[in-house]
């Protein structure tokens, strides 16, 4: 596992404790993912620091019946990537997208399901841009 998964991994399990403690039950850790029991649904979480194939994600989102969110560095790669990949990701209801720097702990989140019905197509990388520059971009 590289440094950068394990880096993702270490911020999102001090994240969930930290921010939904009452409600977490189980965590159950594997290579790229956490597999989260709360007391009221389950949530699958992917790392997946840089985006460099469509096809892994989508086969994680699409044989999956709970919420799914994908972890990834917020690296200007990675929003170039989420804007080419929007259409097919926006299929999808239960998928959201941490964006995350890990060295400074903040985050972005989005839920292109959702968002795609709110924004014009025209801007979506102008937005999604200003909300990754916002906090800042990761070192990759």
């Amino acid at each position: 596992m590289s440094n950068k998964n394990e880096e993702l991994k270490k911020w999102l399990k001090a994240y969930l404790k930290s921010r939904l403690a009452t409600s977490l039950v189980h965590i159950e850790e594997s290579e790229n993912t956490l597999f989260v029991e709360y007391t009221e649904k389950k949530h699958l979480y992917v790392i997946y620091p840089i985006f460099n194939e469509i096809a892994p994600l989508l086969d994680k989102v699409k044989s999956k019946e709970h919420s799914i969110t994908i972890v990834a560095l917020n690296t200007d790669k990675n929003v170039i990537q989420l804007v080419e990949w929007w259409d097919e990701l926006a299929q999808y209801p239960q998928l959201s997208l941490f964006f995350v720097v890990p060295e400074m702990s903040e985050k972005w989140a989005i839920f292109p399901f959702t968002h795609n019905k709110i924004t014009e197509r025209k801007y979506l990388e102008k937005g999604l841009r200003a909300m990754a520059e916002g906090i800042g971009y990761s070192r990759e």
